[in-house]
């Protein structure tokens, strides 16, 4: 948020959208595909990204309905200086296919520097 401020105090034209799921949704998705949903640390409080960035002097929006979206952006784009989106996640619905990144790679049959056995076979020995 610090960067966000700076870009503030300057006048970056700057977009930033928070994808806000409540947590480290990229990491829960690692921790459901690698630990059959046993998860750690990735659920927190909610923040409301877009009053913490009004705080700082940012014009920022929250959406809560992809419907939303375009007037957002359209909103976002014609701001002065750093806009933010708050992007309600919680309220939107999951990603139709969930992010997994390198931790689908482990389970391809592909020959990668990732492939063999899933790293969850450590932790269930």
């Amino acid at each position: 948020m610090g960067e966000l401020s700076a870009a503030a105090q300057y006048g970056v034209k700057l977009l930033v959208m928070v994808f806000n799921d409540g947590g480290h949704g990229v990491l829960r998705s690692y921790q459901d595909a690698l630990f059959d949903g046993r998860r750690v640390g990735v659920d927190m409080t909610p923040v409301d990204f877009a009053q913490v960035a009004q705080g700082m002097g940012v014009s920022a929006k929250g959406v809560t309905a992809a419907g939303g979206f375009a007037r957002a952006l359209t909103w976002a784009l014609a701001q002065p200086g750093p806009p933010l989106l708050d992007m309600d996640m919680r309220s939107i619905g999951p990603m139709a296919v969930p992010y997994r990144g390198v931790a689908r790679l482990a389970f391809t049959d592909q020959p990668t520097q990732l492939s063999g056995t899933p790293p969850r076979a450590a932790v269930d020995t």
